[in-house]
């Protein structure tokens, strides 16, 4: 079942589409479009305090001939990488909570047991891929304040 709902986020109209628990957002950011995709739902506390480590995975590329999105070819590799992270996520090294794509920014942000951890699975992972141009950055969010407030941010009125 299909759903559309009209949010106000960060001062600007979004039509978000929601499949099932799935929602697709879009803001507007400096002008240009932000997309987020995530599941609309918190796991179970068992998963929550496994893992209270925030993995955000950044890649920063040039938009500025598509409105702050990834060329195709750019696309393309960051589908390899992001194929890599669901495996991660799926062999339950990780929770992914949500990506965001747009104004020269694509990031991937999970939830890990801790620093170390992560990076090891991670370099495992990508041994066998291309050199990306990644920034990550880890912090501690025991209580996935940065999860609940984005699911906050697109809540639909029930």
């Amino acid at each position: 079942m299909r759903h559309w709902l009209f949010i106000l986020l960060f001062g600007v109209i979004g039509i978000v589409n929601a499949e099932e628990n799935g929602i697709i957002g879009k803001i507007m950011e400096k002008g240009m479009p932000v997309i987020y995709s995530f599941d609309n739902y918190l796991p179970e506390k068992s998963v929550i305090e496994h893992f209270p480590t925030l993995a955000v995975i950044k890649w920063e590329y040039d938009g500025s001939e598509n409105n702050g999105m990834p060329t195709k070819e750019e696309q393309t590799k960051i589908y390899k990488l992001e194929e890599a992270l669901n495996e991660i996520a799926d062999s339950g090294a990780s929770f992914r909570a949500y990506a965001r794509t747009g104004n020269n920014l694509r990031e991937f942000v999970h939830y890990t047991v801790d620093q170390p951890m992560f990076l090891s699975v991670l370099n495992e992972a990508l041994k066998d891929h291309p050199r990306y141009p990644l920034d990550i950055v880890f912090y501690q969010d025991p209580e996935w304040s940065d999860y609940k407030n984005l699911m906050a941010d697109f809540k639909k009125d029930s």
